[in-house]
C-alpha cells in the first residue's frame, strides 16, 4: 500500500500545508493574519533555488530531518517552520497552483497537499490545493470510503 497522508482537523486560524514524503509527513498551519509575511518568507526562499528540483530534493532532507548544515543547531519547531515555509514558497513560486494557494492563504482555511515522490536526484511533486474545509472534505470522502489509506507517522518536528 502506498503511504498517502492526510490532514485530520481543519484549521484553527488560517490554512494547513502538509508536505510529505514516502513515510515522512509534516504539516504546517499558516495563520491567516501571518499569511502576507508567510508568502514574502517562502518567496524568499524559493528564490534561493536555481531550479525546482533543488527545491524538491532540499525539501526531502528537511522532511527526512536530515542534517542541512544552517539548521544543525535549529529546534525541531525551528526546523519544522523552515520546512512549512519552504514548501509554501515552492507551491507559491514554482507550481501553476500558485496563485490559489495565495488567495487560499489570504482567505483562510485552505489545505494544500505536497506529496514529493522519486529519489533526490529525480525529485517530482503531486500538489493538491483546496480552497476551503468543504472542498478538501469533499475530495478526502471517496478515499475513506476506499480504505486506500494507513496510519499517518508524523514527523518529529513540533
Amino acid at each position: 500500500m502506498q503511504n498517502r497522508h492526510y490532514p485530520k482537523n481543519p484549521p484553527s486560524v488560517g490554512s494547513i500545508i502538509l508536505t510529505s514524503y514516502g513515510a515522512f509527513a509534516h504539516e504546517n498551519e499558516i495563520p491567516k493574519s501571518r499569511a502576507a509575511d508567510a508568502v514574502r518568507m517562502g518567496n524568499e526562499i524559493a528564490d534561493g533555488f536555481d531550479t525546482d528540483g533543488d527545491h524538491l530534493k532540499a525539501l526531502m532532507l528537511l522532511l527526512s530531518d536530515a542534517p542541512v548544515d544552517p539548521l544543525l543547531k535549529a529546534s525541531a519547531a525551528q526546523k519544522g517552520s523552515v520546512l512549512g515555509l519552504a514548501a509554501l514558497g515552492y507551491l507559491l513560486s514554482r507550481h501553476a497552483l500558485g496563485e490559489k494557494v495565495r488567495q487560499a492563504l489570504i482567505h483562510g482555511g485552505g489545505v494544500f497537499l505536497a506529496k514529493l515522490t522519486g529519489k533526490p536526484e529525480a525529485p517530482s511533486v503531486e500538489v493538491e490545493v483546496f480552497s476551503t474545509w468543504q472542498e478538501y472534505q469533499d475530495y478526502l470522502e471517496p478515499i475513506l470510503k476506499s480504505g486506500n489509506f494507513e496510519a499517518q507517522k508524523v514527523s518529529s518536528f513540533s
